[in-house]
Order: structure tokens, then C-alpha cells, then sequence
């Protein structure tokens, strides 16, 4: 069995879950498919100058993610092959994937990667709920890198078997994203949309004006010592800001 992943976090999980023994291969696919032009993605300099431009703009915070994706890169370049490779030798994929735009896209681009091999293909997808084991409350998890390395094996009672139909159509949606060629793709009301770069910004003004409104609130404390809306001293309200 040859179990895929889109992230560092959740391969290293899976690597130290009872899961492993039974792995021929786990392969991470870090590629970022969510941000950066995607066209061309076989050409390695061409996705990496894609990214490069896309964070690089001088600024510490742009080099550091930049350096982040460059490095993940460098370790995944070479897996969409690899994993063509172990398919076409007959070994079965499975595929691990949650909501978040990265794994979503990722899973299209396998599908993509195999379309032409539909056989022994099976995926898991997280639930919107899981269940603690000892209480039976409910809690919800995003994406594959938070799942612990014992919690992959009951997730296994997610498993679907692809069909050449689940694997066609999630090559199409892939291809449309490629069609589109955006800078950036976002989960919108449940589906990978392709949206421009600038889709998250109005999401950082909002906190920046949150933020500033609660310094304006706040204002007060620097005359009276205490805060008119917390009634909290101006020592104690500026520790829990």
C-alpha cells in the first residue's frame, strides 16, 4: 500500500502509526497546490519561480514563507513520479485528505496523476466531526495534520474505493484549476474555487481594525488606570490583550 499526504505534519504522524508496518511507501506531497500558478507543474523551475514570485516581495515575513515552501518543494519535487511509478507497478494508493484548500487540491492533482491507472485507488477523507473516545463529545478537525499518529487506523472506517468515475471527475475539476491558472485557490462554501491574490486581504484589514478599535477602547487606561469597557486595571487588560 502506497499512502499519500499533502503535509509534513500529517506524514510524520502517519510514519509513527500502526499503520506504517502495513505501508510499502508513505509519500508526501507538499506541494502547495492552493497558492501559486499551477500550469506547467511538471516543469520543477517553472512552479518554483511561480511561488518565488508569488511570496518573495522583499519583506522578512515573504522570505521566511518563501524559504518554507522552497524547502517542501525540494523534498516533493520528485513524488508525483515516484508515486506514477509504484501505481503502474500495481501497488494500491491511498489517499489522505481533509477540507482545507492545499489537500483538496492536492487529491485532484493525484487524480489527475493516475487517471489513466483507476485500479486499487481508494481515498479517506476526514469527517466534518470525529467523536474523543472517552467522553463520546464531538469535536471538529480541519485537516490531516491534526490528526495524532493513533488516531489513523479508525479512520480507516472512512475509506472509499475510488470508482473511474470519482477519479475522472476529480481529474476534470484539476484540470479546470489548471485551465484558470490563478494565483491562488480557496475553499468557498465547500468548493476550490481559483481567486486572485488578493482574496484574504479584506480578511487582515478586519483583524487590523479589530485590533485597532480595541486600542481606541482602551485608550482610557493610560489616564485613569483602569479600562472604562473591562473595568479591569490597565496592567492586567494589557497581559490578556
Amino acid at each position: 500500500m502506497i499512502e499519500v499526504v499533502f503535509g509534513a505534519s500529517e506524514a510524520d504522524s502517519l510514519k509513527m502509526s500502526p499503520l506504517h508496518t502495513q505501508a510499502d511507501e508513505i509519500l508526501c506531497m507538499e506541494l502547495g497546490l492552493d497558492v501559486g500558478e499551477i500550469r506547467g507543474l511538471e516543469d520543477g523551475d517553472q512552479r518554483k519561480r511561480a511561488l518565488e514570485h508569488m511570496f518573495r516581495d522583499g519583506s522578512m515575513s515573504g522570505e521566511r514563507v518563501w524559504k518554507e515552501y522552497e524547502e517542501a518543494w525540494s523534498h516533493s519535487a520528485g513524488t508525483p513520479e515516484k508515486l506514477r511509478q509504484l501505481a503502474k507497478m500495481g501497488k494500491p494508493v491511498r489517499i489522505w485528505y481533509g477540507r482545507a484548500p492545499y489537500e483538496v487540491c492536492g487529491y485532484y492533482f493525484v487524480c489527475h496523476l493516475l487517471s489513466d491507472l483507476t485500479d486499487q485507488i481508494s481515498a479517506v477523507k476526514l469527517p466534518e466531526i470525529l467523536y474523543f473516545h472517552d467522553t463520546n463529545m464531538p469535536y471538529e478537525v480541519s485537516v490531516m495534520g491534526e490528526i495524532v499518529s493513533e488516531e489513523f487506523p479508525e479512520l480507516l472506517t472512512y475509506e472509499k474505493q475510488l470508482t473511474e468515475w470519482d477519479i475522472q471527475n476529480g481529474a476534470l475539476r484539476w484540470e479546470r484549476l489548471v485551465q484558470e491558472n490563478a494565483g491562488l485557490r480557496a475553499s468557498i462554501n465547500g468548493k476550490i474555487l481559483s481567486v486572485p491574490e488578493t482574496f484574504y486581504d479584506f480578511m487582515i484589514e478586519i483583524r487590523h481594525d479589530q485590533k485597532s478599535r480595541e486600542k481606541r477602547s482602551c485608550g482610557c487606561c493610560q489616564n485613569s488606570g483602569r479600562c472604562l469597557e473591562t473595568g479591569l486595571s490597565s496592567n492586567y487588560a494589557g497581559r490578556s490583550a
